[in-house]
C-alpha cells in the first residue's frame, strides 16, 4: 500500500489494526488522514477532508454567481437549462423521444459547466419569458445554433410543423394564416379536405363552413 495515490491521498506508512488495516496518508493540500484499506480502495476517501471543503466553498460560490445574474429571474434560467440538459440525456423525459432519442445533444461545454451557459445566454438574449431554440432542428444545443425566442417563434421551428411552399416562399401554415390575416386553423382544415396549395392559398375564407373540393 506503501505509495499508493487515492484520490489526493498518498499512502505514506501503516498505522495500526482495528477491525481492518489503516494507513497514514499524505494528502496534496498538505493535511493528513489515516483511512482503513477498504475505505481507500472503494474511493469513498480520497482526501483529507478538504476536498469536501472545496466542494462546499464551489458550490457557494456557484449559487452567489446565480443569485446575482443580471436579470430578475435568475430561477427561470435554472429551470431553462435544467430542462434543455433533461430532454436530450433522460430517457423518462416526456420529451426524450424528439431530442435525446433523435440524436440531439447538449456540447460539452454546457453539459459541463452550467454558469458558463448562463454566461453565453446573459450575453445573448436571454430574458425571462424567452426559450432556447436550435435554429437547425437537426443540430445540437451549442452557441453556433441556438437563440432565445418567444414561444409563437419557437413553434414555428419545430420539425411537427407543417410547411408550405408557394410563390416562391417556404412557411408554416400558422405563418401564412398571420401573413394572410386569416383565421387560426383555417389553411390546416382545407389541405386536410385534400384541396391543392394554389387554392387553399388564394380562396378568401367564407364564415360558412369550408367544404370538401369536388
Amino acid at each position: 500500500m506503501i505509495g499508493q495515490v487515492f484520490g489526493r491521498l498518498t499512502v505514506v506508512r501503516f498505522s495500526h489494526s482495528n477491525n481492518g488495516r489503516y494507513w497514514l496518508c499524505a494528502c496534496s493540500c498538505g493535511g493528513e488522514n489515516v483511512v482503513r484499506t477498504s475505505i481507500l480502495r472503494s474511493g469513498a476517501v480520497a482526501s483529507c477532508g478538504c476536498g469536501s471543503r472545496d466542494a462546499s466553498h464551489k458550490n457557494i460560490a456557484a449559487s452567489a454567481v446565480t443569485r446575482t445574474l443580471p436579470f430578475p429571474h435568475p430561477r427561470k434560467l435554472k429551470d431553462l437549462y435544467r430542462n434543455m440538459i433533461d430532454r436530450c440525456t433522460n430517457p423518462a423525459n416526456k420529451r426524450f423521444a424528439n431530442y435525446g432519442g433523435r440524436g440531439i445533444e447538449v456540447c460539452d461545454a454546457w453539459l459541463q459547466d452550467r454558469h458558463g451557459f448562463y454566461k453565453w445566454a446573459t450575453e445573448n438574449g436571454y430574458e425571462p419569458g424567452l426559450t432556447i431554440d436550435r435554429e437547425d432542428v437537426h443540430g445540437n444545443y451549442e452557441p453556433g445554433n441556438c437563440r432565445f425566442v418567444d414561444a409563437v417563434t419557437q413553434q414555428n421551428n419545430t420539425t411537427r410543423n407543417h410547411f408550405v411552399e408557394w410563390q416562391g416562399e417556404r412557411l408554416t401554415i400558422a405563418q401564412w394564416e398571420a401573413r394572410l390575416g386569416w383565421p387560426r386553423g383555417r389553411l390546416q382544415a382545407r389541405f386536410n379536405l385534400g384541396w391543392t396549395v394554389e387554392r387553399a392559398m388564394t380562396q378568401a375564407p367564407r364564415r360558412a363552413p369550408v367544404k370538401a373540393a369536388a
